[in-house]
């Protein structure tokens, strides 16, 4: 009888770990994205734009929608979407649910200079000019257990702007998606 408990103990406590982990390997969920109305350049110029740091990127964590943010459900990851012609600068804000710290492999594109911070942390930049297009740049961003913050900031230059982006591939426990899958 001793031996059929402690049985029935450890066949308990094994599927409740079995549970937890396969839930802890569950892929992050990404949130709406929420975008800003459009910035103009400061008296400093458009060539400013990229280094100067205006309200979305100095409070990171807070969307305020009396202060020109908008949900813009047109925005869907893995395809190039255009924004307006002109020289301004815009930011895009989602967050990132992980039950687990984790690593996440983003793909982006930007019309034209593109920074992003994850969870206030500056993790790329590149001021560029160019057209958007998929995989321009590629980053891992680490994300840590519960809700992460991902703000992007795209300067465009003249002409139509434009982002794309693209989750490509989590890595959990040190392990890539696809064994985790598996």
């Amino acid at each position: 009888p001793e031996l059929d408990a402690q049985q029935a103990r450890w066949e308990t406590q094994t599927l409740a770990d079995i549970a937890a982990a396969t839930s802890s390997m569950e892929p992050a969920t990404l949130g709406p994205w929420w975008r800003s109305e459009p910035l103009p350049p400061t008296s400093a110029g458009a060539e400013a734009m990229f280094a100067t740091a205006f309200a979305p990127e100095q409070q990171q964590q807070t969307i305020d929608t009396d202060n020109g943010w908008h949900q813009d459900d047109s925005l869907v990851d893995g395809a190039p979407h255009g924004f307006a012609s002109g020289t301004y600068t815009t930011y895009l804000h989602r967050t990132i649910v992980a039950a687990t710290a984790r690593r996440m492999h983003l793909t982006l594109g930007s019309d034209d200079a593109i920074k992003v911070f994850c969870n206030g942390e500056l993790v790329l930049q590149n001021n560029t000019r160019r057209g958007v297009q998929p995989d321009q740049e590629q980053l891992q961003i680490q994300l840590r257990a519960g809700t992460n913050t991902l703000l992007i900031k795209i300067v465009n230059y003249g002409g139509a702007g434009g982002m794309y982006f693209q989750s490509v591939a989590e890595t959990v426990t040190d392990l890539p998606s696809d064994a985790l899958q598996a």
